[in-house]
């Protein structure tokens, strides 16, 4: 007897048994072909005290009971799709949960936020500045990013940096600002130039940067003075300046109205220099210092008059400097030399003392301890004898005359109080917009176009006129 008749003959006897609950395949066959609504009527599940939803359809789902259920005790037909079921209280939350739940307010409304949800309601304020922000935009105007890093301290100072391009005054900020000689350049407050774009002849600060210690002083990069690099970037761009329509002249103005800005709203202005003396440097100080605004139309509430003589502290700085410019004659003569050619200003202050006018600052050096090495006899020697000084020891000295300089009252009152950091903002913001301040700027991109052409139509006609070299008889 094969396999096909020995499955033959138990279906015929009804021996065979299903797989599921025990019955013959007759009895299985026949359930399978009734109708869904006689299956679930008359299917039925044994009671259980853990066991008793049902979920109409023609599948009975079995689902852990909830904890606000009553248990069931007897088998009740399961809702029709169309009859909604009585609303149910919501389970009780874990008290893990509840604890991790939040209430936020938002006006009338409240919801629930988890932690991550939640937002922050700390003042950006009381947490430090990391990287330094725009003050002065691409545009040209002033922006307020630095607002909500303020507060209402009066003791405070800003100190600022003005030079040529590679002179390091985003360097020598960022120094000063809290940064060390060995950090990354992404570490700095202030972005330095890489050795690609010193190679390339390319600038990195465009316009003012600002940034807040948590000392209280305010630092302010600002763009390249003189730079070939921001002219060829407006010509190539087609940035046009609303004081020239000469590229050339209308970066040298902006760069003029940023410089006098400074003047007007710094304790202390930090002037780079990569070789001494920098006679084009000097002569765009000299100009910028014409530049300023009437602080007769400025009042802010709350403050006395604005002092129209203030004067604001000059300390230059040597960068890159060599063995030789460190010697004591050299710095000397140098810091005479400069303070002689401010003698005759009213706007700068210059320290009586020689050591306090000029800074020379040697290159930043990677530590031979970083890399294993360490120094021989003979380099120390050579270094002791053309006594340079380390870049780090020359920029702790800085700080410490910054902190010992004078900052001139901003008011003519002589409460030291009388104006804080949110107030400085306020004073900058309107001496920015000042009209006197901007009709200056606008008149002197105008004269310095209109001297252009005038030398231009001169050398024209030098060029084009006959010139007669007959004897006379």
């Amino acid at each position: 007897m094969d396999r096909h008749d020995r499955n033959r003959r138990r279906g015929q006897d009804g021996e065979s048994r299903g797989f599921f609950d025990g019955t013959s395949s007759k009895t299985y066959e026949r359930r399978r072909r009734r109708s869904p609504k006689q299956n679930s009527d008359e299917s039925s599940v044994p009671d259980s005290p853990g066991l008793s939803r049902k979920v109409a359809g023609p599948i009975q789902l079995l689902t852990r009971q909830r904890d606000d259920e009553p248990a069931s005790t007897s088998n009740q037909p399961s809702p029709r799709p169309e009859e909604k079921e009585p609303a149910r209280a919501k389970p009780a939350e874990s008290r893990s949960f509840q604890l991790a739940t939040r209430q936020v307010a938002s006006g009338n409304e409240r919801k629930d936020v988890r932690p991550s949800e939640a937002p922050q309601m700390t003042s950006k304020s009381s947490e430090p500045m990391k990287d330094g922000v725009k003050f002065v935009n691409d545009t040209m105007d002033l922006v307020e990013n630095i607002v909500e890093f303020l507060k209402p301290n009066p003791n405070f100072k800003v100190v600022s940096a003005i030079g040529s391009q590679t002179a390091g005054k985003s360097t020598i900020l960022s120094m000063i600002g809290g940064n060390e000689s060995q950090d990354m350049y992404r570490q700095y407050i202030f972005r330095p130039a890489s050795r690609e774009a010193v190679e390339t002849s390319k600038h990195q600060t465009l316009r003012l940067q600002i940034f807040v210690t948590k000392f209280r002083m305010i630092l302010i990069d600002c763009q390249p003075l003189n730079s070939a690099a921001i002219i060829d970037e407006a010509l190539v761009f087609s940035r046009q300046s609303k004081f020239s329509d000469n590229g050339d002249n209308g970066s040298y103005v902006e760069a003029l109205q940023l410089t006098a800005f400074l003047f007007q709203i710094s304790h202390t202005v930090l002037v780079c220099m990569d070789h001494m003396i920098d006679l084009s440097l000097i002569k765009s100080i000299r100009l910028a210092e014409m530049l300023r605004a009437n602080v007769d139309n400025i009042a802010i509430p709350g403050l006395a008059n604005l002092d129209p003589h203030r004067k604001v502290n000059l300390v230059f700085l040597h960068t890159k400097a060599k063995a030789p410019d460190f010697a004591k004659v050299v710095v000397r003569e140098r810091a005479l030399l400069l303070k002689a050619m401010f003698s005759d200003s009213r706007r700068f202050w210059i320290s009586s003392d020689e050591t306090k006018i000029l800074f020379p600052l040697a290159d930043i050096k990677p530590r031979k301890e970083s890399s294993g090495a360490k120094p021989t006899d003979t380099e120390t020697t050579l270094v002791e004898s053309q006594q340079i000084e380390d870049f780090d020891v020359s920029t702790n000295r800085i700080r410490q005359l910054l902190m010992k300089l004078p900052a001139h009252a901003f008011t003519t009152s002589p409460d030291t109080a009388a104006i804080d950091e949110l107030k400085w903002f306020i004073m900058a913001k309107q001496i920015w917009k000042e009209p006197t301040f901007v009709r200056t700027t606008e008149a002197l991109g105008k004269f310095l176009r209109t001297d252009e052409m005038n030398v231009a139509v001169q050398m024209e006609n030098f060029s084009l006129q006959p010139k007669n070299y007959s004897m006379k008889r």
